[in-house]
Protein backbone atom coordinates (compact mmCIF):
# COMPACT_ATOMS: atom_id res chain seq x y z
CA UNK A 1 0.00 0.00 0.00
CA UNK A 2 1.59 3.58 -0.93
CA UNK A 3 1.95 6.00 1.37
CA UNK A 4 -0.55 8.37 0.14
CA UNK A 5 -3.30 5.37 0.57
CA UNK A 6 -2.25 5.15 4.42
CA UNK A 7 -2.39 8.85 4.60
CA UNK A 8 -5.88 9.05 3.31
CA UNK A 9 -6.95 6.00 5.39
CA UNK A 10 -5.67 7.55 8.61
CA UNK A 11 -7.15 10.98 7.95
CA UNK A 12 -10.43 9.43 6.50
CA UNK A 13 -10.35 6.98 10.01
CA UNK A 14 -9.49 10.24 12.19
CA UNK A 15 -12.19 12.24 10.41
CA UNK A 16 -15.09 9.02 11.18
CA UNK A 17 -13.84 8.69 14.50
CA UNK A 18 -14.37 12.50 15.16
CA UNK A 19 -17.91 12.77 13.07
CA UNK A 20 -19.00 9.49 15.98
CA UNK A 21 -18.08 11.37 18.28
CA UNK A 22 -19.97 14.30 18.04
CA UNK A 23 -22.88 12.15 16.35
CA UNK A 24 -22.40 10.49 20.06
CA UNK A 25 -23.07 13.57 22.11
CA UNK A 26 -26.46 14.15 20.47
CA UNK A 27 -27.30 10.62 21.96
CA UNK A 28 -26.16 10.77 25.31
CA UNK A 29 -28.36 13.97 25.03
CA UNK A 30 -31.80 13.23 23.44
CA UNK A 31 -31.59 9.86 25.63
CA UNK A 32 -30.87 11.59 28.40
CA UNK A 33 -33.94 13.93 28.08
CA UNK A 34 -36.33 10.83 28.58
CA UNK A 35 -34.30 9.53 31.65
CA UNK A 36 -35.06 9.94 35.57
CA UNK A 37 -32.24 12.09 37.15
CA UNK A 38 -31.40 9.31 39.28
CA UNK A 39 -30.56 7.21 35.83
CA UNK A 40 -28.25 9.62 34.69
CA UNK A 41 -26.40 9.52 38.07
CA UNK A 42 -25.49 5.23 37.52
CA UNK A 43 -23.20 5.97 34.54
CA UNK A 44 -23.42 3.63 32.22
CA UNK A 45 -26.35 0.99 34.37
CA UNK A 46 -29.23 3.24 34.67
CA UNK A 47 -28.24 5.21 31.24
CA UNK A 48 -28.88 1.70 29.24
CA UNK A 49 -31.89 0.44 30.85
CA UNK A 50 -34.99 1.22 28.99
CA UNK A 51 -36.80 2.71 31.54
CA UNK A 52 -38.08 6.30 29.45
CA UNK A 53 -40.36 8.93 30.66
CA UNK A 54 -41.85 12.09 29.44
CA UNK A 55 -41.70 13.44 32.72
CA UNK A 56 -38.73 15.92 32.45
CA UNK A 57 -40.59 17.42 29.36
CA UNK A 58 -43.64 18.22 31.55
CA UNK A 59 -41.41 19.87 34.41
CA UNK A 60 -39.81 21.82 32.10
CA UNK A 61 -42.37 23.20 30.32
CA UNK A 62 -44.24 23.75 33.73
CA UNK A 63 -40.74 25.31 35.33
CA UNK A 64 -39.73 27.71 32.48
CA UNK A 65 -42.03 30.12 29.92
CA UNK A 66 -40.94 28.66 27.09
CA UNK A 67 -42.83 30.47 24.90
CA UNK A 68 -41.69 33.74 26.36
CA UNK A 69 -38.01 33.08 26.46
CA UNK A 70 -38.45 31.87 22.77
CA UNK A 71 -39.98 34.68 21.41
CA UNK A 72 -37.46 36.63 23.17
CA UNK A 73 -34.41 35.23 21.27
CA UNK A 74 -36.14 34.91 18.03
CA UNK A 75 -36.79 38.48 18.43
CA UNK A 76 -33.14 39.66 19.14
CA UNK A 77 -32.25 36.90 16.34
CA UNK A 78 -34.19 38.28 13.29
CA UNK A 79 -33.65 42.23 14.51
CA UNK A 80 -29.86 41.16 14.82
CA UNK A 81 -29.24 39.18 11.62
CA UNK A 82 -31.23 41.90 9.53
CA UNK A 83 -29.30 45.02 10.79
CA UNK A 84 -25.81 42.89 10.70
CA UNK A 85 -26.46 41.27 7.10
CA UNK A 86 -26.90 45.07 6.10
CA UNK A 87 -24.34 47.07 7.46
CA UNK A 88 -22.12 43.91 6.35
CA UNK A 89 -23.19 44.14 3.17
CA UNK A 90 -22.96 47.87 2.75
CA UNK A 91 -19.39 48.27 4.09
CA UNK A 92 -18.31 45.51 2.36
CA UNK A 93 -19.30 46.81 -0.91
CA UNK A 94 -17.63 50.46 -0.14
CA UNK A 95 -14.24 48.43 0.66
CA UNK A 96 -14.50 45.99 -2.32
CA UNK A 97 -15.90 48.14 -5.06
CA UNK A 98 -15.31 51.69 -4.39
CA UNK A 99 -12.06 53.12 -4.66
CA UNK A 100 -10.81 55.99 -1.89
CA UNK A 101 -7.92 56.55 0.22
CA UNK A 102 -6.68 55.19 2.70
CA UNK A 103 -9.12 52.32 1.63
CA UNK A 104 -6.63 49.57 2.43
CA UNK A 105 -5.66 50.98 5.87
CA UNK A 106 -9.33 51.01 6.61
CA UNK A 107 -9.80 47.61 6.11
CA UNK A 108 -6.60 46.29 8.26
CA UNK A 109 -7.99 48.24 10.97
CA UNK A 110 -11.19 46.74 10.67
CA UNK A 111 -9.41 42.91 10.33
CA UNK A 112 -7.40 44.05 13.91
CA UNK A 113 -10.60 44.14 15.70
CA UNK A 114 -11.18 40.54 14.93
CA UNK A 115 -7.64 40.14 17.00
CA UNK A 116 -8.90 41.63 20.21
CA UNK A 117 -10.32 38.99 22.42
CA UNK A 118 -14.51 39.03 23.03
CA UNK A 119 -14.09 38.76 26.93
CA UNK A 120 -11.56 42.05 27.17
CA UNK A 121 -14.51 44.12 25.82
CA UNK A 122 -17.09 42.91 28.28
CA UNK A 123 -16.15 45.29 31.24
CA UNK A 124 -15.93 48.42 28.38
CA UNK A 125 -19.21 47.34 26.86
CA UNK A 126 -21.55 46.89 29.90
CA UNK A 127 -19.93 49.81 31.78
CA UNK A 128 -21.48 51.98 28.33
CA UNK A 129 -24.34 50.22 28.68
CA UNK A 130 -24.63 51.54 32.18
CA UNK A 131 -24.36 54.86 31.41
CA UNK A 132 -26.60 54.90 29.00
CA UNK A 133 -29.27 53.03 31.07
CA UNK A 134 -29.61 50.46 29.14
CA UNK A 135 -29.37 47.45 31.20
CA UNK A 136 -32.32 44.78 31.68
CA UNK A 137 -33.17 46.36 27.82
CA UNK A 138 -33.59 45.15 24.49
CA UNK A 139 -30.85 48.08 23.70
CA UNK A 140 -28.04 46.09 25.32
CA UNK A 141 -28.53 43.25 23.32
CA UNK A 142 -29.03 44.89 20.21
CA UNK A 143 -27.18 47.99 19.62
CA UNK A 144 -23.71 46.66 20.29
CA UNK A 145 -24.04 44.15 17.53
CA UNK A 146 -25.00 46.50 14.90
CA UNK A 147 -21.58 46.42 12.95
CA UNK A 148 -19.70 42.75 12.60
CA UNK A 149 -16.47 42.47 11.58
CA UNK A 150 -16.56 38.81 10.36
CA UNK A 151 -19.39 39.78 8.31
CA UNK A 152 -17.86 42.55 6.77
CA UNK A 153 -14.66 40.71 5.99
CA UNK A 154 -16.81 37.39 4.60
CA UNK A 155 -19.48 39.84 2.49
CA UNK A 156 -15.83 41.21 1.22
CA UNK A 157 -14.78 37.83 0.38
CA UNK A 158 -17.99 37.38 -1.63
CA UNK A 159 -17.67 40.58 -3.28
CA UNK A 160 -14.52 39.95 -4.55
CA UNK A 161 -15.67 36.83 -6.61
CA UNK A 162 -18.55 39.03 -8.61
CA UNK A 163 -17.30 40.74 -11.48
CA UNK A 164 -16.62 44.45 -11.33
CA UNK A 165 -18.90 45.40 -14.67
CA UNK A 166 -22.00 44.90 -12.47
CA UNK A 167 -20.90 48.12 -10.94
CA UNK A 168 -19.09 49.66 -13.73
CA UNK A 169 -21.98 49.35 -16.14
CA UNK A 170 -24.14 51.39 -13.51
CA UNK A 171 -21.38 53.79 -13.18
CA UNK A 172 -21.45 54.62 -17.01
CA UNK A 173 -25.13 54.66 -16.95
CA UNK A 174 -24.96 57.59 -14.35
CA UNK A 175 -26.32 55.32 -11.38
CA UNK A 176 -25.72 56.44 -8.17
CA UNK A 177 -23.83 54.29 -5.82
CA UNK A 178 -26.86 53.61 -3.56
CA UNK A 179 -28.73 52.22 -6.68
CA UNK A 180 -26.03 49.99 -8.07
CA UNK A 181 -25.32 48.62 -3.99
CA UNK A 182 -28.93 47.68 -4.03
CA UNK A 183 -30.15 47.29 -7.47
CA UNK A 184 -27.24 45.56 -9.47
CA UNK A 185 -24.95 44.05 -6.24
CA UNK A 186 -27.09 42.97 -3.55
CA UNK A 187 -29.20 40.59 -5.66
CA UNK A 188 -25.81 39.01 -6.70
CA UNK A 189 -25.13 38.52 -2.90
CA UNK A 190 -27.67 36.04 -1.97
CA UNK A 191 -25.39 33.02 -1.12
CA UNK A 192 -22.86 34.80 0.77
CA UNK A 193 -25.89 36.60 2.99
CA UNK A 194 -27.87 33.66 3.58
CA UNK A 195 -24.38 31.98 4.98
CA UNK A 196 -23.94 34.69 6.73
CA UNK A 197 -27.22 35.66 8.47
CA UNK A 198 -27.41 31.67 9.51
CA UNK A 199 -23.83 31.65 10.98
CA UNK A 200 -25.06 34.88 13.20
CA UNK A 201 -28.41 33.54 13.86
CA UNK A 202 -26.69 31.07 15.76
CA UNK A 203 -24.14 32.97 17.26
CA UNK A 204 -27.28 35.30 18.10
CA UNK A 205 -29.41 32.38 19.42
CA UNK A 206 -26.60 30.38 21.69
CA UNK A 207 -25.57 34.16 23.00
CA UNK A 208 -25.04 33.15 26.61
CA UNK A 209 -22.48 35.46 28.22
CA UNK A 210 -23.61 39.05 27.75
CA UNK A 211 -27.19 38.85 27.81
CA UNK A 212 -26.63 36.57 31.39
CA UNK A 213 -24.08 40.06 32.37
CA UNK A 214 -26.85 42.64 31.12
CA UNK A 215 -30.86 41.35 32.22
CA UNK A 216 -31.99 40.24 35.47
CA UNK A 217 -35.61 40.85 35.08
CA UNK A 218 -37.21 36.92 33.95
CA UNK A 219 -39.14 38.52 31.38
CA UNK A 220 -36.02 39.43 29.34
CA UNK A 221 -34.60 36.52 29.61
CA UNK A 222 -33.28 34.74 26.46
CA UNK A 223 -33.28 30.77 26.09
CA UNK A 224 -29.80 30.26 27.17
CA UNK A 225 -30.89 32.07 30.91
CA UNK A 226 -33.74 30.51 31.25
CA UNK A 227 -31.52 27.12 31.00
CA UNK A 228 -29.26 28.04 33.31
CA UNK A 229 -31.77 28.72 35.95
CA UNK A 230 -32.28 25.35 35.98
CA UNK A 231 -29.75 24.39 38.02
CA UNK A 232 -28.12 26.60 40.87
CA UNK A 233 -24.74 26.41 43.27
CA UNK A 234 -26.76 23.74 45.50
CA UNK A 235 -28.65 21.14 43.10
CA UNK A 236 -28.87 19.97 39.55
CA UNK A 237 -30.95 17.94 38.31
CA UNK A 238 -28.95 16.87 34.62
CA UNK A 239 -32.05 15.43 33.18
CA UNK A 240 -34.27 18.84 33.23
CA UNK A 241 -30.86 20.54 31.93
CA UNK A 242 -30.64 17.77 29.13
CA UNK A 243 -34.49 18.36 28.13
CA UNK A 244 -33.79 21.70 27.62
CA UNK A 245 -30.92 21.84 25.58
CA UNK A 246 -32.38 19.37 23.30
CA UNK A 247 -35.56 21.75 23.04
CA UNK A 248 -33.23 24.65 22.43
CA UNK A 249 -31.82 22.45 19.26
CA UNK A 250 -35.05 22.54 17.45
CA UNK A 251 -35.25 25.27 15.58
CA UNK A 252 -31.62 25.51 15.12
CA UNK A 253 -31.84 22.00 13.58
CA UNK A 254 -34.64 22.87 11.48
CA UNK A 255 -32.96 26.67 10.16
CA UNK A 256 -29.93 24.14 9.28
CA UNK A 257 -32.48 21.34 7.42
CA UNK A 258 -33.49 24.53 5.44
CA UNK A 259 -30.95 26.49 4.53
CA UNK A 260 -28.04 23.87 4.55
CA UNK A 261 -27.32 24.26 0.82
CA UNK A 262 -26.98 28.19 1.02
CA UNK A 263 -24.87 27.69 4.12
CA UNK A 264 -22.46 25.81 1.68
CA UNK A 265 -22.89 27.62 -1.38
CA UNK A 266 -21.71 30.74 0.28
CA UNK A 267 -18.91 29.47 2.30
CA UNK A 268 -17.09 27.57 -0.59
CA UNK A 269 -17.73 30.65 -2.91
CA UNK A 270 -15.82 33.18 -0.20
CA UNK A 271 -13.74 30.86 0.29
CA UNK A 272 -12.80 30.37 -3.16
CA UNK A 273 -12.32 34.31 -4.40
CA UNK A 274 -9.82 35.67 -5.48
Amino acid sequence: MSKAKIFNFLVNAFLMIMALSMILVFVVLIIGSFKPNSDLLKIPDGFLNLDFTLDNYKAVFSKLDFLRVTFNSMFLAVIRVVVVLYTSAIAAYVLEKMEFKGKHLLFAAILSTMMIPWTVTLVPKYQLMSWFKWLNSYNALIIPFLFDTFGIFMLKQFLNGIPDYFVEAGRIDGASEFYIFHRLVLPQMKGGLASLGILKALDCWNDFMWPYLVLNRPEKFTLPIALKSLSNSYWNDFSWMLTGITISMIPVVILYLFFKDKLIEGMAFAGTAN
